[in-house]
């Protein structure tokens, strides 16, 4: 049931303990609070709905740019492991100096 829904209704029992007489006033004052809660209820529900969709927009733009960032970390993580292999190796002058001396 809608809260709109339920707010008419709880209007439509106060209405019938009224005609009932004095002997439900409490009853009646513990309605009329709920009903008096019940549109900020309504307009909670609504907030949060609102904020929940916002997030489902923005989710995915959120995992395309995680994945870019991580496909740019991959890219420099090899960048790196080749940088470091290439200063392993030898120079071509040490190499000619290598096969010279065999």
């Amino acid at each position: 049931m809608s809260l709109t829904e339920q707010l008419k209704k709880e209007n439509a029992k106060i209405e019938q303990l009224k005609d009932q007489g004095p002997e439900y006033e409490a009853e009646i004052k513990r309605k009329k609070q709920l009903t008096k809660n019940l549109p900020k209820d309504l307009q909670d529900t609504i907030r949060e709905r609102k904020e929940c969709e916002k997030k489902e927009k923005i989710w995915p733009m959120k995992m395309k740019k995680t994945l870019d960032l991580k496909q740019v970390f991959r890219k420099r993580a090899i960048k790196k492991v080749l940088e470091e292999a290439l200063n392993r190796t030898k120079s071509l002058d040490d190499l000619k100096e290598q096969e010279s001396e065999l």
